[in-house]
């Protein structure tokens, strides 16, 4: 049931009155006005002064209670109309979305008045719903080609129209059948969905489907009609000089990129394609270009003429280098192998255009090889030393590590070496030997090493 009537608090407009004629008998005596003058005055001017603001707090008070009641009222109203009509109320809301979107719901796949989170699964038919219809309409169930996207591109631009006509319509007829009192209503529904975003929700989700559907393919399909897109400035500087354009032509679309007559020619040479530095340096090598040349082609990629230069002589010195390098490298191949004597070798070092770190360093390196053992003997030979008694069996170990044989590897050559000796006694020694080496690094043991300790 509604809320009572509002009842007007009347005890504060008395009391508003008389403090009103307080204050103003209290100023007139202190004026040195008599009684009777004071009182008659108070009384008048009191009520004059109290009589505007009493109106405006009854009326204030007035308006505030009843907008109260009539608030409670009408969302009394409503919760027993939703109660009362909830089947109806999502009928008529299920053709007002079908008749705008084009969708097929029903009554049952509504969830009206019961608060947008309710029910996900409701929610969740009403999206179906919606996607379908974008996804069916617009051949989503495989690739979209450049054609199909120009058609979807028609097809949504039809149902914007359309959706919009029936917005419209839907508005004009809701205002006429509630005799205009429904005029205002959707503002409420249409303060909620801006208050959260929706419509930019809506359009993030769609965004997806709208670009490759339409967005994508129709583009394709304009760019196959209209040919929009024009060579970029280094393309047409190269087709310049392969001769698949004139001057005229390439001038004329640099005109179009948008490029002032007067930058027409730098954008000429500045795309043009160039020698590069190591080719430029091997033509002046062989006296084809003048060393001017290379600098003035160097200040074309934009180096200062002194930035030019330098990186010319850095190239040249950086050539020398690689020179010097080989040099240096058959320098101490023949001193090592004795082909020059001492004096020679430190003379053809003074004579290369090496700092002194560089001859420090190179000499280091080759008094390190020198002392530094570079050749291993054969195995033949190693053999030959063990049966022969010139080194003893711990050489052949130290022979296998430097030169990086694996155990089956190893196991096969002293096998070798045992058949290769001649005495017994040697032959028991050595596999007595190998078993005890074996057993320590805790490798299995040949059972032909086991025969030949017990002189089988």
């Amino acid at each position: 049931m509604p809320a009572s009537a509002p009842q007007i608090d009347f005890d504060v407009i008395k009391q508003t009155a008389q403090n009103m004629h307080d204050t103003i008998q209290s100023a007139a005596s202190e004026w040195g006005a008599p009684g009777w003058l004071a009182e008659f005055a108070a009384t008048v001017l009191g009520g004059m002064v109290t009589f505007p603001v009493a109106f405006f707090l009854v009326a204030a008070q007035v308006v505030v209670a009843i907008g109260s009641w009539a608030a409670a009222s009408f969302l009394e109203v409503i919760d027993a109309a939703k109660a009362e009509n909830q089947d109806g109320l999502n009928t008529v809301l299920a053709e007002s979305i079908n008749e705008m979107l084009g969708t097929s719901l029903d009554a049952g796949d509504l969830n009206a008045g019961g608060g947008s989170g309710a029910t996900m699964d409701a929610n969740q038919n009403i999206g179906d719903a919606i996607l379908s219809l974008f996804e069916q309409s617009f051949g989503t169930t495989g690739p979209v080609d450049a054609d199909q996207g120009a058609a979807n591109a028609r097809k949504f631009a039809g149902w914007a129209v359309s959706f919009a006509t029936q917005q419209g319509f839907m508005s004009i007829l809701t205002e006429a059948c509630s005799l205009g009192f429904l005029k205002e209503f959707h503002e409420l529904p249409d303060a909620v969905r801006q208050g959260l975003g929706l419509g930019r929700l809506q359009r993030l989700a769609l965004q997806p489907l709208i670009q490759m559907a339409i967005q994508k393919p129709y583009e394709r399909y304009c760019n196959n009609r209209f040919r929009p897109t024009q060579l970029a400035e280094a393309q047409l500087v190269k087709a310049l000089h392969s001769g698949d354009m004139n001057e005229g032509d390439v001038k004329a679309a640099l005109a179009e990129l948008g490029y002032a007559d007067d930058k027409i020619d730098f954008i000429l040479t500045d795309f043009a394609a160039k020698l590069a530095l190591s080719e430029q340096l091997t033509l002046l090598n062989n006296g084809d270009i003048q060393e001017q040349d290379v600098i003035n082609n160097l200040t074309l990629t934009g180096l200062p003429e002194d930035q030019a230069k330098l990186q010319l002589k850095a190239a040249q010195e950086s050539q020398a280098s690689g020179q010097y390098s080989s040099f240096l490298s058959a320098i101490g191949d023949a001193y090592i192998a004795g082909h020059i004597d001492e004096e020679t070798y430190n003379n053809l070092l003074s004579n290369l255009p090496l700092g002194d770190a560089q001859i420090e360093a190179f000499r280091a390196r080759i008094g390190f090889m020198q002392d530094t053992p570079r050749k291993s003997l054969s195995f033949s030979d190693v053999q030959e030393a063990i049966v022969n008694g010139v080194v003893d069996f711990g050489y052949l170990d130290k022979w296998f590590a430097v030169e990086g044989y694996d155990s089956d590897g190893q196991n096969i050559l002293s096998f070798k070496v045992l058949k290769a000796i001649t005495s017994k006694q040697e032959k028991e020694a050595y596999a007595d030997y190998k078993i005890a080496q074996l057993q320590k690094a805790g490798k299995p043991v040949p059972p032909w090493l086991t025969d030949a300790s017990k002189g089988l």
